[in-house]
């Protein structure tokens, strides 16, 4: 189960590095100790995080 607390983290890798890739990502938790080998999300869980996170932008023109 994905806790918003690592959530956060994940995001945050993102925000910090916009081109880091999603195995990277699960390298740099494991390596801060911020996830075990049995708590990694795995690359599509870490994917699908970054997805949703993504909010579309609506533009109003005005005339």
């Amino acid at each position: 189960r994905l806790t918003a607390q690592l959530r956060n983290e994940i995001l945050k890798l993102k925000a910090n590095q916009p081109t880091v890739f999603v195995w990277e990502i699960q390298q740099i938790l494991l390596q801060n100790g911020i996830c075990t080998s049995q708590t990694l999300p795995s690359v599509k869980v870490i994917q699908r995080v970054l997805n949703e996170s993504k909010k579309p932008v609506r533009i109003n023109k005005e005339e």
